[in-house]
């Protein structure tokens, strides 16, 4: 028992470490450039953070270096990444810059995220409830889930940046596990420490956590059920305390820095909400709440097969909650419900929103497909109930299908029937009609049979007379056949009859029937495993290769002679970057006056349509050589605003049928690919793709170039009818 014991804890460790390596590979991405914007902002302030020279200037939120004054994000990660560099450089001076520190940040979210493959298979153990001692059911759970954790697509990419989502994530799950242990202990002072622990630090990372409230006090009512009231209530105070506790010690300026504190983070729910207009959000105009949100998680936040395996299990533990049959599965029903009900409901519907998610979806299909394969299999008697935190929870109805609920299927919870002993322990009211026996092949349903010779003319006595017996050598009576519900076959099963063929009528199903059923679970966690791999792995092919606009950078300097002008698109980034030995400083970026008269870099396309817009598109693409797209955000974000944006959708429709003077001179894309079969993730989820693996386009100026000015106006205004003045 030790022997496999040992053995799966190892395995579940090695998953860690496999789950570590995959998040290790590639970190470089960007070669030092910083291409992801959020971490560029986060390293940004944790370069600025230094120790206040005294306990008065610490107090002092305007002028204590300590406070970022960044509470888009929580506090905690900026501290983290700050004292880790803080040590490190006093071994490698050179660690504080901002290409080394944002490495050393992205092994943080790898090995945070890394860790959340270890709490997900311990939670998939607590929840199983396996009482047997070898417990293999809860490690089948357990495996499994960190198994398809390990392999997860997002989340292996957002663990290749520091932009805090693996270290939420990394919380939740804690908190979430510590609930369930809170339930389960008899001792619960420890757990009611970690589960305030757990809060207050995801709390700080960013307060986007705060629905733990909901399954943190399903916990406490669940403790109080299980075990006394005053228990809960002692809890619950611990956890208060620990949770205000790491939280001030973790975000001390969400207290001394309020007004601050409160003002941006009311931001961010106005923001979410779609009230706040920032140029980076349009992208999300038109799309349905919940529904592209599931869209996404499906076909490439958690890839194909593991997404719907893991909305089927959430289905299926809803209809748990129905039948008062969760248990413990509660828990995390109360924070996947809720907090998804609210993310959902957000005009702006970033992937990365969701991944608060995904190890609780993933443990609700892998419990799914654990639990057909269960109530598939002949010897069902000892296996019910491992997977789901309760007692029988699978049995089986007319031979057919799995019916999963709360022990057995007749009688249902509360029957006062025919199995009610409440009148002397015999059945009252309507009694359930038992199934009669099988027909005998010669009864008249399916015509005499005829004897066999040596008992032809045989009377009832044997002699041919009266009475007696049959004389002469008899037929072997055929021996009944076992029933399913005996000892022989386990457990019992409601209306299940004999698939033997010698009691199949001719029109009845062939029993090979009942093995292809049988091989179905097997099969789809095969399928299920296999697939999640595969995503995962083809989105980590993406890091095998250079950024896209690395190689754009380097095509650039290959192709374009010096002192060419550049423009790039506002809200995008300027291309190229530093490679080597090679520096953007041998090209010129067009600089021109905005309408205030201030000097600007760019063009400004997100800008409202109006006639000065398109004049100054006109006055400025003729001197311009070279346009860079570094991604397809605003090419892609732009059309769903067609009322808004006519000007500039007809721009790119110019630009691009190579009617504005310029002709796409390269392009580089690279999308997950594996085994020489491509993902096209093209109509995924703007951020899925535009920070590691944009589409790069490269317009270059025709030579000559045939247009004037206004020549290019009326080009642009041609046709558009443009937006009332605002």
């Amino acid at each position: 028992m030790k022997i496999i014991i040992r053995w799966q804890l190892i395995a579940l460790f090695g998953l860690t470490l496999l789950g570590l390596a995959l998040r290790l590979y590639g970190l470089n991405w960007d070669e030092g450039n910083s291409f992801h914007p959020d971490e560029r902002q986060i390293l940004f302030h944790v370069q600025a953070l230094s120790w206040p020279d005294s306990l008065a200037q610490f107090f002092d939120p305007a002028n204590s270096p300590l406070n970022p004054h960044f509470f888009a994000y929580g506090s905690f990660p900026l501290y983290l990444l700050a004292s880790i560099g803080n040590i490190l450089s006093r071994f490698y001076l050179a660690i504080n810059s901002l290409a080394n520190l944002t490495l050393v940040g992205r092994v943080l979210s790898a090995l945070f995220d890394s860790g959340t493959i270890l709490l997900t298979g311990c939670l998939g153990f607590l929840l199983a409830d396996d009482a047997t001692p070898e417990r293999q059911h809860a490690w089948a759970l357990a495996l499994f889930s960190a198994t398809l954790v390990t392999f997860t697509p997002l989340q292996i990419q957002l663990a290749h940046f520091y932009a805090v989502d693996s270290l939420l994530l990394f919380f939740i799950v804690f908190t979430i596990l510590a609930c369930v242990a809170l339930v389960k202990s008899d001792k619960p002072l420890r757990w009611s420490i970690l589960v305030g622990l757990g809060y207050g630090l995801a709390l700080a990372t960013k307060f986007s956590a705060a629905p733990l409230v909901v399954p943190i006090l399903v916990a406490l009512l669940l403790r109080w059920r299980k075990h006394d009231l005053f228990s809960s209530v002692l809890a619950l105070l611990i956890i208060i305390c620990v949770t205000w506790i790491s939280f001030l010690i973790a975000m001390p300026y969400a207290f001394l820095d309020l007004p601050n504190f409160v003002k941006q983070v009311a931001d961010q729910g106005s923001l979410a909400r779609g009230s706040l207009d920032l140029p980076y959000v349009r992208q999300f105009a038109g799309t349905i709440p919940y529904v592209y949100e599931i869209q996404n998680m499906i076909l490439w936040g958690m890839g194909l097969m593991l997404g719907l395996v893991a909305f089927g299990g959430l289905l299926w533990f809803v209809w748990r909650i129905w039948r008062r049959n969760a248990g413990l599965w509660l828990i995390v029903l109360s924070w996947v419900l809720v907090y998804g009900a609210i993310t959902g409901s957000f005009y702006v519907k970033f992937m990365r929103y969701m991944l608060p998610l995904y190890p609780f979806l993933t443990l609700m299909g892998a419990a799914l497909l654990l639990a057909l394969a269960v109530g598939l299999t002949p010897a069902r008697g000892a296996l019910r109930g491992r997977f789901f935190g309760g007692g029988d929870v699978i049995s089986r109805r007319g031979g057919s299908g799995v019916d999963v609920g709360r022990g057995p299927l007749w009688p249902p919870a509360g029957w006062k029937g025919p199995l009610s002993t409440k009148h002397g322990g015999q059945p009252q009211g309507p009694q359930p009609r038992s199934t009669p026996p099988l027909p005998l092949r010669d009864s008249p349903r399916y015509g005499k049979t005829p004897a066999p010779e040596s008992t032809r003319g045989v009377t009832t006595d044997g002699t041919g007379r009266n009475g007696g017996q049959p004389q002469g050598p008899q037929p072997r009576s055929t021996p009944p056949l076992p029933l399913r519900d005996s000892p022989r076959h386990g457990t019992p099963l409601v209306g299940v009859r004999p698939t033997h063929l010698d009691s199949l009528p001719n029109n009845e199903p062939h029993p090979y029937s009942r093995k292809i059923l049988m091989a179905v679970p097997p099969v789809a966690i095969l399928l299920v495993l296999l697939g999640t791999m595969f995503q995962g792995l083809a989105l980590l092919n993406v890091y095998s290769q250079p950024s896209t606009r690395i190689v754009a950078s380097l095509w650039i300097y290959n192709h374009i002679r010096p002192g060419s002008v550049f423009t790039y698109e506002q809200w995008d980034d300027a291309l190229p970057y530093v490679v080597g030995d090679h520096v953007p400083y041998i090209y010129a970026q067009l600089t021109y006056p905005d309408a205030s008269g201030q000097p600007q870099m760019g063009l400004d396309l997100y800008g409202d349509d109006t006639t000065a817009k398109a004049r100054q598109l006109a006055n400025l693409l003729p001197k311009v050589d070279v346009l860079t797209m570094a991604t397809d955000r605003l090419d892609k974000s732009i059309p769903r605003l067609p009322l808004r944006y006519p000007l500039t959708i007809h721009y790119y429709k110019l630009l691009f049928s190579g009617q504005l003077g310029f002709h796409l001179a390269a392009q580089f894309q690279n999308h997950p690919n594996l085994f020489g079969i491509t993902l096209d993730d093209s109509n995924a989820d703007e951020s899925y793709s535009v920070f590691d693996h944009p589409t790069v386009r490269i317009f270059v100026r025709d030579n000559p170039y045939l247009y004037t000015a206004d020549q290019l106006f009326q080009k642009l205004l041609g046709g558009v009818q443009l937006p009332p003045a605002t």
